[in-house]
């Protein structure tokens, strides 16, 4: 959509409550408007992580608000199976809770004037766009209604969730998209990642990482409890390092693990190696995998 020839001014831009990958992208685009029309004012709506957003958004025209959106899989502990009762458990909460949310959401759109609602990939707001007549555009490379149906089929619940994301107006899909055909309306963009603001060589300086040796970033996510990769097994392979999250755990040497402040983690990710070398990146899945008891 053309901001500028549809005369959007304020915007609220809902981000999932359900990990890094979708905060990570919208604080990159949010950025890029802000870059782009001096007088837009975003809302941004988020609760999992919103103090990252909010020490990420520090612009006089972003105003970040604490806002409980979505729920998403519940893992069982010290695994990455889906607890599956607790899970359903979790949904029929969340669904149950929507009413007093679209309420609540569309008294905050009216008193803001907001004239365009964005989403990734919460599906709560794109009823409050349509019952407030103004446009919601979604953003994501999947939805909450494929990994909910997939895992409980055609309940109540689920159902919810499509007539939900049916009231967008378009949908932005991102490359390895899931199934997404619930939007009439979509486009395939590319990629999107905040832009780094250190050189990957100032950054392997600074944690002492030779041209000979390969960082491998192992990234599990907020979704899982990071106890399970304490029992993987030892990778043995001679100049080998390790990039992990602030809250996980490797059994290994050579652990780089991204302090727990940071908020430019884009600059950590972007010190990783970017060549593909086959042979080592193929023993280190494999022996990666093993320490989940798979035998690939």
């Amino acid at each position: 959509m053309d901001l500028a020839v549809n005369k959007i001014t304020r915007i609220c831009f809902y981000i999932s409550d359900y990990g890094y990958g979708h905060v990570s992208r919208d604080i990159a685009i949010i950025k890029r408007i802000l870059d782009e029309f001096s007088d837009i004012k975003i809302y941004v709506k988020t609760g999992g992580l919103f103090h990252f957003v909010r020490q990420s958004l520090l612009h006089a025209n972003v105003e970040v608000v604490r806002t409980k959106n979505d729920a998403g899989v519940v893992f069982k502990e010290n695994g990455v199976s889906i607890d599956r009762k607790r899970t359903k458990n979790s949904l029929n909460e969340w669904v149950a809770s929507w009413d007093d949310y679209i309420h609540s959401e569309k008294r905050f759109c009216e008193a803001h004037k907001i004239d365009l609602i964005l989403s990734d990939i919460t599906p709560q707001p794109f009823v409050v766009a349509d019952e407030l007549n103004i446009p919601g555009a979604a953003i994501s490379n999947f939805t909450w209604h494929y990994i909910f149906y997939n895992l409980f089929g055609d309940v109540p619940a689920v159902e919810r969730i499509k007539e939900a994301y049916q009231h967008a107006d378009f949908a932005l899909t991102l490359p390895f998209n899931e199934e997404m055909d619930l939007f009439e309306n979509k486009k395939e963009v590319s990629l999107i990642s905040r832009e780094m603001t250190v050189d990957q060589q100032d950054m392997q300086e600074r944690y002492s990482i030779s041209d000979d040796e390969l960082l491998v970033y192992v990234g599990v996510g907020l979704s899982f409890n990071p106890s399970f990769m304490r029992s993987m097994e030892k990778i043995d392979i001679p100049n080998v390092k390790f990039l992990i999250s602030s809250n996980a755990e490797l059994p290994f040497e050579d652990v780089i693990k991204i302090p727990t402040d940071e908020t430019k983690t884009q600059n950590y990710i972007g010190m990783c190696d970017r060549l593909y070398r086959r042979q080592v990146m193929e023993r280190c899945q494999r022996q990666f995998w093993r320490g989940y008891g798979c035998s690939c």
